[in-house]
């Protein structure tokens, strides 16, 4: 029998067990961060569902299962029942809306309704063939009765390294029929790119930060990445009636999903995708980088940022569509400010700085040429710092400057069509030498030893 192939497969993590006592209702880290309380007296989420698709086919929880609509779970995975064997599906659905009930923790949308669509298996594996069939399944759903009129949302904490067409077309179908859809950014790390489907532009993508807002070491990075949220340490509730604390982009997406909740509960004027994203964005906190980056996105979407206007523009400009043209941004930086990468060969103990002088990149873009010159800047000067390389005895200053435009290129593929036409790099001894884009498509000698050889370690 061939093995299946799964397109999502949720990381090993540890799961830290929290006990609970009656009366101890939690209001977690995350929670206060968001400011989601203050929201109260306006709106709790009611007036939407929240759809998490993930490893639950049912939450039968004693903090969920007066939130969950029994009617609408639907079970698209391999698993033949609809328990959360594994707990993550639990763990999420709880962070967006367990009840406010006086145990266990109160969820950022206490009033909003829950709805169990199980696209991975009891293992946390999945196919896009099973998601697709959940997507398309909420974005057909007609409500009626108690629920009419309620608005629709998709919270994915799944994610994998490629997308497909059809889960492509399923997002855009079931934003069509107007449901806002939501995905993790993914725990590949900081230099790693953002999985499917929270790549796709149409998403609301999220990643993860800790206490001090700043992006989590395991967050993955890219323009897909459109907001930040707590997702270190997230207390919620998990298999078999208890709570843990779970880390990761998964916990950081519902956080927003319930806020997201809550801000359509109180501005009933949104009612597609695109004006949702865009109220977000315009007011989240700006954190870490100023302006956008590529790890928090737009920022920290603090709930007290939505109701300082009425309501957010229900018809708002269609974003300007530019044809695509080719741009070169040269980035030249003086000795004190250069980004440093550190490297040793082998048999070396110590490792040598290696300054980057300067680095030209053509991009082909539809964005403001301001906008995607900070955008690579601010991309390449993170990914060089604490940059550390060890590689092999025959290498030298010039293969240093090679590797590191051949690295960056590498690890960095989500963020368009780029090419790096030339990088000079300078070392202690005052040599300097200039890589050309010739060298960086075509040179490596047969003698030099290959890619596996490196070790390459940010630190």
């Amino acid at each position: 029998m061939a093995k299946q192939k799964w397109d999502v497969v949720l990381p090993p993590y540890n799961v830290i067990e929290v006990g609970f006592r009656a009366g101890d209702q939690v209001v977690d880290w995350g929670h206060k961060m968001l400011r989601a309380s203050e929201a109260y007296s306006k709106t709790k989420g009611e007036g939407t569902i929240i759809f998490i698709l993930d490893t639950a086919g049912e939450f039968t929880h004693p903090d969920l299962a007066d939130r969950e609509i029994v009617a609408l779970r639907k079970n698209f995975s391999t698993a033949q029942g609809l328990a959360d064997v594994h707990g993550h599906g639990t763990h999420c659905a709880g962070i967006a809306a367990a009840s406010d009930n006086n145990i266990g923790v109160i969820g950022i949308a206490p009033a909003a309704n829950l709805a169990a669509v199980k696209v991975l298996n009891d293992q946390g594996s999945g196919t896009w063939s099973g998601i697709i069939s959940g997507i398309r399944y909420v974005a057909d759903l007609v409500l009626g009765g108690t629920f009419a009129n309620h608005k629709k949302l998709i919270s994915m904490s799944l994610g994998g390294s490629e997308g497909s067409p059809e889960l492509l077309d399923a997002i855009r179908y079931a934003i069509g029929k107007q449901c806002f859809v939501l995905a993790a950014a993914g725990n590949a790390g900081n230099n790693a790119p953002v999985g499917y489907p929270g790549a796709y532009e149409e998403v609301i993508t999220i990643g993860s930060i800790g206490k001090t807002e700043n992006p989590s070491s395991f967050t993955s990075s890219g323009a897909a990445v459109d907001l930040a949220a707590p997702g270190e340490g997230v207390y919620s509730t998990h298999k078999n009636g208890t709570y843990a604390l779970l880390s990761g982009t998964s916990m950081a997406t519902p956080q927003v999903s319930g806020l997201c909740a809550l801000v359509l509960g109180a501005h009933n004027v949104i009612k597609t995708q695109q004006i949702l994203e865009t109220f977000l964005e315009k007011n989240a906190k700006d954190i870490y980088l100023p302006g956008e980056d590529l790890l928090t996105g737009a920022g920290l979407p603090v709930i007290t940022n939505y109701f300082k206007d009425p309501d957010p523009d229900p018809d708002p400009d269609p974003p300007v569509q530019r044809e695509k043209r080719g741009v070169i941004l040269p980035f030249a930086w003086e000795d004190t400010e250069a980004p440093v990468v550190k490297w040793r060969r082998l048999e070396e103990k110590k490792f040598e700085s290696v300054f980057v002088k300067s680095i030209t990149f053509r991009v082909t873009t539809r964005e403001m040429t301001e906008a995607v010159h900070d955008r690579m800047k601010n991309l390449f000067e993170e990914y060089a710092r604490n940059r550390h390389y060890i590689m092999p005895s025959l290498y030298d200053l010039q293969d240093v400057g090679e590797w590191v435009a051949r690295f960056f290129r590498m690890l960095n593929t989500n963020i368009g069509e780029y090419t790096i036409e030339k990088i000079t790099v300078k070392d202690d001894q005052e040599r300097t030498i200039l890589v050309e884009a010739a060298s960086l498509v075509k040179r490596i000698a047969a003698a030099r030893a290959p890619v596996a050889a490196f070790k390459i370690l940010p630190i």
